[in-house]
């Protein structure tokens, strides 16, 4: 059974924010864009112990905390999800989502050339 261990928002990315849940010593990151139900992004990564996967958490969260006031972009706030959403994907095909352990081992278990085609779809209906 998953936990969830904390969520927050991701400082690089307005309207993005990250959830950590841990089954075991399996931690989960599960991205998604605030106000939209339909889109996410879970990776995962084993860990030796419970208790290093509660560590990974609490420095990623560390880091997290406190965000800046995020910039107001101008556009509507679909237009903003749009702009998260593509982000997101841009970041999970070029392996800089912000995970713990900078990402080392964290598996993705979905279709990166989906992600790759929905992003070209997401680019093409913003522009």
């Amino acid at each position: 059974m998953k936990h969830i261990l904390g969520t927050a928002a991701l400082r690089e990315i307005p309207l993005a924010e990250i959830t950590l849940e841990m089954d075991s010593a399996t931690l989960h990151a599960r991205f998604n864009v605030i106000g939209d139900l339909d889109f996410e992004i879970t990776l995962r990564k084993q860990y030796d112990s419970p208790p290093d996967a509660l560590k990974a958490y609490d420095s990623l969260m560390h880091s997290q905390a406190a965000p800046t006031r995020q910039e107001i972009s101008e556009g509507s706030f679909s237009m903003r999800q749009a702009a998260a959403r593509i982000e997101l994907l841009a970041r999970l095909i070029d392996g800089k989502l912000p995970l713990p352990d900078q990402g080392d081992g964290f598996t993705y278990d979905g279709d990166l050339s989906y992600a790759r085609k929905l992003m070209a779809q997401l680019q093409s209906a913003v522009s």
